[in-house]
């Protein structure tokens, strides 16, 4: 299983406790260095990486699954369709990835926090149904099932996601594994 924005290890954590191998990275060393301590119990079932969501490491379908949470939000469309077709490309089964969906309670929360507690939202780059639903559609992946987290109070939905065919084998950069 791939954990990919594993952050600090809090999901890589919960998927290790459930006995799944995981290989998991991040773009932040930092990040990693401290999910590296969170992980030390689990030194045969974990191996952890700095990666580039855009550009992974990994041969084609080299993971059955991967998880995919708390980064979708962060990214621009055009990184994410980037960072989609990696992680279909790496994935021979399901993905699992969580998203901010843009709605009118969420647009006027963030507007809230923004003035009020005069800081940038979390949430900025949140989709509509029509916008996720196209962007998924271009990197031909499809929706298996969907989960809100806290509805109505939150924007994030989990997406459970499979391909929708098996297309051509891709040419992918060779790359050094660490």
């Amino acid at each position: 299983m791939l954990d990919l924005a594993c952050g600090t290890g809090r999901i890589t954590e919960q998927l290790l406790q459930r006995r799944f191998k995981v290989y998991a990275g991040d773009i932040s060393q930092a990040m990693l260095d401290v999910a590296r301590e969170r992980l030390s119990n689990y030194p045969n079932l974990v191996s952890l990486q700095k990666m580039d969501a855009e550009a992974i490491c990994a041969a084609d379908d080299e993971f059955d699954y991967t998880v995919c949470i708390k980064l979708m939000h962060l990214v621009p469309p055009q990184v994410r369709v980037r960072m989609l077709k990696e992680i279909s490309r790496v994935t021979r089964e399901l993905i699992v990835l969580s998203y901010s969906c843009s709605t009118l309670y969420g647009r006027v929360r963030r507007l809230v926090k923004i003035i009020f507690a005069r800081r940038k939202t979390i949430s900025q780059f949140a989709v509509t149904k029509t916008e996720l639903e196209a962007e998924l559609g271009m990197v031909n992946l499809e929706i298996v099932k969907k989960y809100w987290t806290f509805r109505p109070l939150s924007e994030e939905i989990i997406l459970l996601v499979k391909k929708r065919s098996r297309l051509g084998v891709s040419e992918h950069t060779q790359c050094e594994l660490h």
